[in-house]
């Protein structure tokens, strides 16, 4: 089953659906030490891009896996991120969500770094396709490590999508997503 999922993914993801998840292996068997390989296409890169090797080092949450993953679920729809990735062993996020000016509250710049154009900073003046991914795995019976990756990739509006260019993250997102994740499991 999961195989036949992956096959169609990829088999409409080539064919043109734009960004796209792709799990290049079974979640649940991975080691604790390995990230789940994971894979997208986004605007401004040739290649995809392996959000596994893009992930942040781990911060450790106080709280047991079940727990900090419930947070995690939490906060993202908390920040008006769609969770279309929600794997009970440890894998939650989103593989290419598009996003115009903002995320949740917050001007898109605030988190990431389009480069610079006449009109302000491009990650709030043109279309972003952001992939958003979150690893967590269990460190003993009452803690968690957590892992990020934020890749982004945006489009001139304006030059009917000719234009695009890679977004780099300032790591205010991922910083506040392990703030409030810690709050939500160890409250005040």
């Amino acid at each position: 089953m999961m195989q036949r999922s992956l096959m169609w993914l990829q088999r409409h993801v080539w064919n043109g659906l734009g960004a796209a998840l792709l799990v290049c292996a079974t979640v649940g068997t991975t080691a604790s030490a390995q990230l789940s390989p994971v894979r997208v296409r986004l605007p401004g890169y040739n290649q995809p891009i392996s959000l596994d090797s893009a992930a942040t080092t781990a911060e450790v949450v106080a709280a047991s896996h079940d727990a900090t993953r419930a947070a995690t679920v939490a906060v993202l729809e908390e920040l008006k991120v769609p969770v279309t990735t929600n794997d009970p062993a440890g894998l939650i996020g989103n593989g290419g969500m598009t996003l115009l000016r903002r995320l949740g509250n917050e001007r898109l710049s605030k988190y990431l770094n389009c480069g610079v154009g006449l009109s302000g900073p491009q990650a709030d003046t043109w279309r972003v396709t952001m992939a958003l991914m979150v690893w967590i795995e269990p460190a003993g019976s009452s803690e968690s490590r957590v892992r990020m990756a934020l890749v982004a990739g945006a489009q001139d509006l304006d030059a009917g999508a000719r234009r695009s260019a890679g977004c780099g993250s300032t790591g205010a997102l991922e910083s506040l997503i392990v703030d409030r994740v810690r709050r939500r499991v160890v409250p005040n």
